[in-house]
């Protein structure tokens, strides 16, 4: 089942309602990135309740070794795991809960949630409007390891290390 909405340059307008996105920085852009609202990759997944919108990868700088960005989500977003890198959620809006391992926390906006690498977590929207944050995984993360999980039916362990 195909179920994931990539929009590009390519193909913006696909996904009603969405703003056009542009996945490439200018040419020649390289001492810094800018990237207005609505810029980005957006990856819908099919069997999460969860839409992600990339904003920053080797892409569109080049040179970086992150994966910045800003998701949003309806519900659980399943259980989790990044291998060597860490990952830090800063909530915008929206209420939930975060857990790791045995332990439960409350989320809001202002929240700030810091995932080392190797530690199984989860995230939750518990209230009727998504829950949205803005995301930052690295060191060597990769936008292609996004992409991969968008499309797989079932993501208990997505590695985001360049290539993994």
């Amino acid at each position: 089942m195909l179920c994931v909405v990539l929009v590009s340059a390519a193909c913006a307008g696909t996904v009603p309602g969405q703003p056009q996105v542009t996945p490439t920085a200018p040419p020649g852009a390289r001492q810094g990135l800018v990237l207005r609202p609505g810029a980005g990759e957006r990856l819908a997944y099919c069997e999460r309740p969860l839409v992600l919108t990339l904003k920053v990868d080797s892409l569109t700088a080049p040179t970086t070794r992150l994966v910045a960005g800003m998701g949003e989500l309806r519900g659980d977003e399943g259980e989790a795991r990044h291998g060597v890198v860490d990952e830090i959620l800063f909530v915008v809006s929206g209420w939930g809960y975060a857990t790791f391992g045995g332990d439960t926390v409350p989320l809001g906006p202002g929240s700030v949630v810091h995932v080392p690498p190797g530690t199984s977590h989860r995230v939750v929207s518990t209230a009727a409007a998504p829950m949205r944050y803005h995301f930052v995984v690295g060191p060597s993360a990769s936008a292609a390891a996004f992409r991969r999980a968008a499309w797989v039916r079932r993501r208990s362990d997505i590695d985001v290390r360049r290539g993994g």
